[in-house]
């Protein structure tokens, strides 16, 4: 599975090992690449992950937001030429959207087995 998870980040790198450490674990498990892009470092870093997956592939797209606000209905999954979901279809990637919060994912069961599930 190819996952790009995509996080709010900070300016302050140093409050970004979280994700850092996170994406670290989810590398040990995932079969498939595996890529983060944080919001605060903007979509000039998307030319980077875009290179982590050969194009024509199928990404899963996994906003890393406590709830689903205005970045992810907006600059994650919007339905404008900004969005990141837009670019990624724009440069030949079929995308498909994950679309549940951290919050909806812990009060149901944990994130790594909601994933799995619903695109295996």
């Amino acid at each position: 599975m190819n996952i790009l998870f995509v996080g709010h980040g900070s300016n302050n790198d140093e409050y970004n090992q979280i994700y850092y450490i996170f994406i670290s674990e989810i590398q040990k498990i995932n079969r498939g690449k595996t890529a983060l892009l944080l919001l605060s470092n903007g979509c000039d870093k998307l030319s980077s992950i875009t290179d982590t997956f050969p194009k024509n592939e199928e990404i899963i797209l996994i906003p890393l937001m406590v709830a689903n606000g205005s970045h992810v209905t907006s600059e994650i999954f919007g339905d404008n030429k900004k969005s990141l979901i837009f670019i990624l279809k724009e440069k030949g990637y079929k995308v498909l959207p994950y679309k549940k919060s951290l919050l909806e994912c812990i009060l149901s069961k944990n994130l790594h087995q909601k994933i799995w599930e619903e695109f295996l």
